[in-house]
């Protein structure tokens, strides 16, 4: 072999070994990119994943918030209608004969400011709200005049109700008044008259 020949095959050989570790380099990187594009893919699925996650929990966080201001109007709508009041028909006494306009005088203890009471004649299972008694302090009392056009014996009762029946009552007073109603909200105290 002469001189140019192995000239001619060590640049040969450095060709070739010089595009076999191009090819080799190329296949590695090129196998490195793809790995690297799937990494690329699972982080934007896992972006994509944690995106929808924040909106579950900030949609979570205001169902939450939502339940907390229900529960809490519920809690205040039962601190309305605690029973702490108490109440008692002081006038006219529970077996008295009255006439059909007569006097009433009643007394509240600890009336809650979120409650309205009512003076109501009871016959059968209806009652015919007639008063409302207005506020006094505790222990104070109220009074006033009541018509009732009944004949038989009927029961004088004292109710405390909350906003929403007061305003049903207030509603149902402005109408002709012939139907009773059923009773709403707490008894507090009845007494047991007879007509003259």
């Amino acid at each position: 072999m002469n001189t140019q020949n192995w000239i001619q095959t060590i640049v040969g050989v450095i060709i070739l070994g010089t595009l076999g570790w191009l090819a080799t380099t190329v296949f590695d990187l090129s196998s490195r990119l793809s790995s690297l594009e799937g990494q690329f893919n699972t982080l934007m699925q896992l972006r994509s994943e944690f995106q929808d996650l924040q909106t579950k929990v900030s949609d979570a966080a205001k169902e939450l918030e939502s339940i907390q201001k229900k529960v809490s109007d519920v809690a205040k709508k039962i601190e309305s209608t605690k029973p702490d009041s108490k109440g008692r028909i002081l006038k006219p006494r529970s077996g008295a004969t009255i006439t059909h306009d007569f006097d009433y005088r009643v007394q509240l203890w600890k009336p809650n400011p979120n409650s309205f009471y009512y003076l109501a004649v009871q016959a059968g299972g209806k009652y015919w709200p007639k008063a409302i008694i207005e506020p006094v302090s505790d222990g104070g009392e109220a009074f006033g005049q009541i018509n009732e056009g009944g004949s038989k014996p009927f029961y004088l009762v004292l109710i405390e109700v909350n906003e929403d029946e007061h305003k049903s009552i207030q509603q149902w007073m402005q109408g002709p008044l012939y139907e009773g109603r059923p009773r709403e909200g707490r008894e507090l105290d009845r007494v047991r008259l007879s007509m003259q």
